[in-house]
């Protein structure tokens, strides 16, 4: 019987695995490169035009209240017809590139139905030269999923990577949720406010306060519900891996159908996910990434505990 763990290890260290990877990365860099444009439009130079706007207002009793209301009208269009639709597109491209990744280590069958046609080479080979031009070191897409995984012989080993896969998506996004709340919350305050203490009437405050901040608003909304969504969809996947797991604690075998239709919903869920600055997740992806390796070094023990017991009784 082959083992399936070192022949992982093997895979996702071949330079074809590494040049996925590396496409990947820069396919979800680019994306984020458009994420990026979006919270300066709708984030950024609405607040500076809020605060412009009080400043003209309070020193030279001049009102930019018909520019910001133009501005937030055209943006709202520009973000929902283009950048969102660019952003979709991107995800998608990285999404599937990983996917090939993943079939290939884990030794999958690929899904035409669900993903469509695997992505070019000569585009995956275009999206990794341009990511290695960018960071020069791919050092660190080495060893993509944790060497212990190299001690696991049968299909334990599969799922095991499949659940270290988002392992530490629930933190990044839970954490990214709040720090969107918070700055919506606390600019709508200033808004209403600001609209106090200048004493204006209800409908001034919604023409000139509220409606310019509708941006901020689209977007804030709509990347807590994406990520409320991610976050329930990710729940539902450790549920269904981690009843895989009990199973075969069990001495229950783990099918090829059954790894095919985790790693489904594992694509699903990535062609899906909210994109996440890139300085907050690097911000927390080390200590997260310790934690994952944790987690797994414990699976592949619990594993292996179990498979002795299993041979003594026997």
């Amino acid at each position: 019987m082959n083992n399936i763990g070192v022949s992982i290890i093997e895979k996702e260290n071949l330079q074809v695995n590494i040049e996925r990877l590396a496409a990947q990365r820069e396919l979800y860099s680019l994306g984020k490169t458009y994420f990026n444009l979006q919270l300066i439009f709708n984030v950024l130079i609405t607040v500076l035009l809020l605060v412009v706007g009080l400043l003209l207002n309070h020193f030279c009793k001049i009102k930019i209240d018909w520019i910001r209301t133009f501005y937030a009208f055209t943006i709202l269009l520009i973000d929902n017809l283009v950048i969102t639709a660019l952003i979709n597109q991107l995800r998608q491209k990285a999404s599937s590139v990983q996917e090939m990744f993943d079939c290939d280590v884990l030794n999958i069958e690929w899904n035409k139905i669900l993903v469509g046609e695997k992505p070019h080479n000569e585009d995956v080979n275009k999206f990794y030269k341009k990511h290695l031009s960018r960071v020069k070191d791919l050092s660190n897409l080495k060893n993509w999923y944790a060497i212990s995984i190299g001690e696991i012989k049968t299909n334990a080993a599969k799922l095991i990577c499949q659940r270290s896969n988002f392992y530490y998506d629930f933190a990044l996004r839970n954490y990214f949720i709040r720090w969107v709340i918070g700055i919506a919350v606390t600019l709508l305050i200033i808004i209403v406010l600001s609209s106090c203490l200048n004493d204006v009437s209800v409908r001034t405050l919604f023409i000139s306060g509220l409606f310019p901040y509708l941006p901020i608003l689209s977007m804030a909304l709509k990347l807590y519900n994406e990520h409320t969504t991610s976050i329930k969809n990710l729940e539902s996947l450790k549920s269904a891996i981690n009843s895989a797991w009990s199973n075969l604690l069990k001495k229950e075998v783990v099918s090829e159908q059954t790894i095919r239709q985790i790693q489904d919903r594992i694509f699903l869920n990535r062609k899906s996910n909210p994109l996440i600055p890139d300085k907050m997740y690097n911000k927390l992806r080390s200590n997260l990434e310790e934690q994952m390796y944790y987690s797994v070094s414990l699976l592949v023990e619990e594993y292996k505990k179990n498979t002795l017991i299993e041979g003594q009784n026997e």
